[in-house]
């Protein structure tokens, strides 16, 4: 995999910071003015970002990864990763037969729903899964591949299924060791 080099990483329309590794292979359509990528943080072969965007510190997003924050906006906060092919949406059209859908039908014939989603600190997206509009994945929340999320978790709480529902408690020694990492950055 190749990354953007410094030049071209000045050149993308988002505010980027240090030791942030792009590839040439990802797609950035219409991002927002607001948007930003923190510190060290890696984004893969076609990674699909569009809309508003907030990346944090140490934040992976693994190739074919789509975050649409649309104008709502989409929050991923440090040491989070987002696996192979999963995709966070905020905008969703409705399918219930009460109104048209796609982008191609003006507005008023459409009842899309808009809304953020946020991810705290060390959420864990696993392969092929989606996070909907409205969600609020709290700190150390993970889903396991293949889930479908939408609403509010638990924190340090495994998700699995369609829709996802609370498997088990996780560890929370990340924090210990988010602690130590913090602590050894400060003394470089």
């Amino acid at each position: 995999m190749s990354y953007l080099s410094s030049e071209e990483l000045s050149k993308l329309p988002l505010s980027i910071g240090k030791n942030v590794k792009i590839s040439h292979l990802a797609v950035f359509n219409n991002i927002h003015l607001d948007s930003y990528i923190a510190d060290n943080v890696r984004i893969d072969d076609f990674v699909i970002m569009s809309g508003k965007l907030e990346i944090g510190k140490y934040v992976h997003l693994a190739p074919l990864a789509l975050l649409d924050g649309g104008d709502k906006g989409i929050v991923v906060s440090d040491f989070s990763s987002i696996s192979y092919k999963s995709s966070i949406i905020t905008r969703s059209d409705d399918f219930t037969g009460l109104a048209m859908s796609n982008p191609t039908v003006p507005a008023q014939f459409t009842m899309v729903k808009n809304a953020k989603v946020f991810l705290g600190r060390h959420v864990k997206i696993g392969m092929h899964s989606v996070i909907l509009p409205d969600s609020n994945l709290r700190d150390g929340s993970s889903l396991a591949l293949q889930s479908v999320f939408q609403g509010e978790s638990e924190e340090f709480t495994l998700y699995r299924g369609n829709p996802a529902r609370p498997i088990c408690k996780i560890s929370k020694r990340v924090l210990k060791l988010e602690k130590e990492l913090r602590k050894s950055e400060n003394l470089s």
